[in-house]
């Protein structure tokens, strides 16, 4: 987890707060909290993921990667 945690701070660092780099990073965070049975943690990164697709204008024909 504390790798993890590392990459966040780094993508924080040099990203915007909206930037579509972070979808794969939130989704994949939230799969794992998911995973470990941390829901909460989960559904707070699933709701960043939601929020991330929607600055960034993706629709559902969207491609994330």
């Amino acid at each position: 987890m504390e790798p993890l945690k590392e990459a966040f701070d780094i993508y924080q660092k040099m990203l915007p707060e909206n930037a579509h780099q972070l979808i794969y990073s939130y989704c994949t965070l939230a799969n794992l909290m998911t995973a470990l049975r941390n829901y909460e943690t989960a559904i707070t990164s699933y709701s960043h993921t939601i929020w991330l697709l929607l600055e960034n204008n993706y629709t559902e024909d969207s491609s994330v990667v």
